[in-house]
C-alpha cells in the first residue's frame, strides 16, 4: 500500500472519528481481550478457573482463546447454573454451584433483576453507582469454598488463569488463594476493578493491584473499561508472572 493511500484512509478514518493503529503479530493490543489472553495463557492444555461464570459468557471467550484448555466454572446462583449446563460445553468445562471467597463457610447471597449484579455484597446506592436503581429480587444462602481447598481437592498442580467477576467480593477470593498464589500454581489472573464503590464494603481497586503484585503478577492491560465521566468507574484487569 503506498503511503499517499495509507495518508487518505488515516484522513476518513479521522473525519469518521476513528483511528487506525498497528500492533505487530503476538503484541499484547489492549483491547481484543480475547486475542490477548491468548497471548497470556501460554499453555495448550490450560487449566482455567472461572469464579463468578453467571450465564457462561467468559467460558465461550475462554474456549475461542484457548481451545484446548479445562475450564473449572463456579457460580452460586441455581438459574445461572442451570443457563451453563443447557449450554452444553462438553467436558472441557466442569461447574461448581459454589460461591468462592477467603474462607469455607455459608453466607448469604444477593440476587438482582440483571443477574451480572448478583453478589454476596449487597448493592451500594451512593450516587456514583450508575446502577444503584437496580433492585435486589431476592436473597438466598449459598456455600462459600477457597480456591485453596479446590486446588488441593481437584489435586491441581497449575492454574493458568483464574478469572474472578464476583461483583465487588474479588478481594475476598484473592485472599483465599493465598497459598496457591505463594506457591506460583496461578500464573495468570483476570479481575474486576472498581475504582467507584458499587457494593457495600467492598475492598478498593489499588488494594487488589497491590496485593496481586506482591504475589509477582503484574499488570498487563486493562479492558472492557466502564466510565463514570472521563474516569474509570470499573474494568476488567489482567495480570501475569513476569
Amino acid at each position: 500500500m503506498t503511503r499517499f493511500l495509507k495518508d487518505k484512509i488515516l484522513a476518513v478514518l479521522l473525519r469518521l472519528n476513528r483511528w487506525l493503529i498497528y500492533i505487530k503479530p503476538g503484541d499484547v493490543t489492549g483491547f481484543n481481550l480475547p486475542y490477548d489472553l491468548g497471548l497470556v495463557v501460554k499453555s495448550p492444555r490450560a487449566v482455567i478457573f472461572d469464579v463468578g461464570a453467571n450465564m457462561g459468557q467468559s467460558i465461550e471467550m475462554f474456549l475461542e482463546a484457548c481451545p484446548g484448555c479445562s475450564i473449572y466454572a463456579f457460580e452460586p446462583t441455581p438459574q445461572c447454573a442451570a443457563a451453563i449446563q443447557q449450554n452444553s460445553f462438553g467436558a472441557q468445562v466442569r461447574l461448581f454451584q459454589l460461591a468462592l471467597g477467603d474462607v469455607e463457610k455459608t453466607a448469604s447471597f444477593h440476587e438482582y433483576e440483571d443477574s451480572v449484579f448478583n453478589s454476596v455484597l449487597p448493592m451500594d446506592k451512593n450516587s456514583e453507582n450508575r446502577f444503584s436503581h437496580v433492585e435486589m429480587t431476592r436473597t438466598s444462602t449459598v456455600n462459600v469454598r477457597a480456591v485453596d481447598s479446590m486446588v488441593k481437592e481437584l489435586n491441581l498442580s497449575a492454574i493458568d488463569l483464574l478469572k474472578i467477576d464476583t461483583q465487588g467480593f474479588d478481594f475476598h477470593v484473592l485472599q483465599g488463594a493465598v497459598g496457591a498464589l505463594k506457591a506460583g500454581i496461578v500464573k495468570a489472573v483476570s479481575v474486576e476493578l472498581n475504582f467507584v464503590k458499587m457494593y457495600k464494603e467492598q475492598d478498593s481497586a489499588e488494594a487488589i493491584m497491590a496485593f496481586l503484585h506482591s504475589h509477582g503478577l503484574m499488570l498487563v492491560d486493562l479492558y472492557e473499561k466502564w466510565r463514570h465521566g472521563h474516569t474509570v468507574a470499573w474494568c476488567t484487569a489482567v495480570f501475569m508472572k513476569r
